[in-house]
């Protein structure tokens, strides 16, 4: 039975009062509770109730000795995002969840990993986006949110005959490639190069001429040479900002080729993806950059239903969802951090608090590197403190610059010309330290 299947059962097919039997079943519940919970005094009417769930589900207990393994096995195999299964109902019916070895949470996820939570809104644009007549997509949100994971689910859905897909972390080139346009732009080429079905040469550039016009020519060349959409994604482009001698030129080279695109058949083949963290341009002319243009995507922290499914994948129990949401809200480093040492370190939810709330415990070094960054920017250090103190006391539009770089750190929510600190845990932290 697939999982659509499973959800238009439990949706359409099952009672209200079975629906509850249901999740306090999987929850862990005991007959005796779940019967107390539902407001009855007769312990048979749980067993009833699951028995007329399970037939809904073509499972017979007339047949089956073990309905309710059955029945969880099947809720599990099917890996609902509505139907929570407990760590405790696991254990009890014997299942183990071998699907993931719950890594450490440091790196992005993978494609397909069960720890992935999608997020609906997003993802259905970014896909649709490719069937519009628009060559280029824009990612933005502040770190840790999830933009790296989430590219690398949609080039695994996008990835097709027709695609030819080529991702660069502009994190992972070394600091000297970022001395001069010239030597940059040529490790790009360089590595999209490597990257191509098909072999292809780039011809020597002149010296003479423009480098950004070299590139644009291999570029051009390429085009004309392969058979099928070409799709760059360039991650971490706000990287460029710190290098004044690249970003400019870049980045107008990037607004080229946009415009480009409706010029002729060779430049319809291409598509461009840039993901980045921040509004803060520096010098750019927004005018002649890839920043005004496009379809832009930005990341929301997960809802609440979205935190209990991840809790759910990691086995954690619903009570400890409402505590680390009301914390760190719908952060999604900051969570998976929280589910993993629940799962894996033999900690209570009461435990982490008391530690998080002591040095910041499990958050501890991701915090520090906050604290460290503010520290060596005073105007930013003395703007978030008054915001800290009271977020009114500040006119965003007069401090534009200044509240877009906090944003981009994840420090605050701009929103509606509103800002307020992102969580509970910034609060608290670094309104005892700054």
């Amino acid at each position: 039975m697939i999982k659509q299947e499973v959800e238009r059962i439990y949706n359409e097919e099952l009672t209200p009062k079975q629906k509850q039997v249901l999740k306090l079943f999987l929850e862990g519940y005991k007959n005796a509770d779940i019967v107390q919970k539902i407001g009855g005094n007769d312990r048979a009417l749980a067993t009833q109730h699951l028995r007329n769930i399970c037939r809904q589900f073509n499972i017979m207990p007339e047949n089956d000795t073990d309905y309710r393994y059955t029945l969880v096995e099947l809720l599990w195999k099917t890996r609902s995002e509505i139907l929570i299964i407990s760590k405790e109902c696991l254990e009890k019916h014997g299942i183990v969840d071998n699907s993931q070895s719950y890594s450490y949470p440091d790196r992005p996820l993978k494609s397909d990993s069960p720890l992935y939570i999608e997020r609906p809104e997003v993802e259905s644009v970014c896909l649709n986006h490719w069937n519009q007549d628009n060559p280029l997509l824009r990612i933005k949100s502040s770190p840790k949110k999830g933009k790296t994971s989430l590219i690398k689910r949609i080039i695994k859905k996008i990835e097709t005959p027709e695609n030819t897909v080529i991702y660069l972390n502009l994190e992972v080139i070394e600091k000297e490639k970022f001395v001069n346009i010239r030597g940059f732009l040529l490790s790009i080429l360089s590595h999209i190069t490597d990257n191509l079905p098909d072999h292809y040469q780039p011809l020597p550039w002149d010296d003479p001429k423009s480098s950004t016009l070299s590139f644009t020519e291999d570029l051009k060349r390429i085009l004309a040479k392969v058979d099928r959409n070409l799709i760059l994604v360039f991650d971490s482009v706000d990287k460029l900002f710190n290098y004044s001698a690249i970003y400019t030129d870049f980045f107008y080279m990037l607004r080229h080729w946009f415009q480009q695109v409706n010029e002729s058949e060779d430049w319809e083949k291409l598509r461009l993806v840039i993901a980045y963290n921040t509004d803060d341009y520096g010098r750019l002319d927004l005018h002649r950059s890839p920043f005004n243009v496009g379809t832009i995507v930005e990341l929301p922290e997960f809802t609440l239903a979205q935190t209990q499914t991840l809790a759910s994948r990691y086995g954690v129990k619903r009570e400890a969802v409402d505590s680390f949401y009301s914390l760190v809200g719908g952060h999604p480093y900051l969570l998976q951090l929280g589910f993993y040492h629940l799962a894996t370190q033999g900690k209570t939810v009461a435990q982490l608090l008391q530690q998080i709330e002591f040095n910041g415990g499990i958050y501890e070094d991701f915090l520090l590197d906050l604290l460290e960054s503010l520290e060596t920017q005073t105007e930013l250090k003395y703007l978030f403190q008054l915001l800290l103190d009271n977020p009114t006391a500040i006119a965003p539009k007069k401090q534009f610059i200044k509240i877009n770089q906090l944003q981009a750190m994840g420090l605050i929510k701009y929103e509606n010309n509103t800002v307020s600190v992102t969580c509970k845990l910034y609060q608290d932290y670094f309104g005892d330290r700054l």
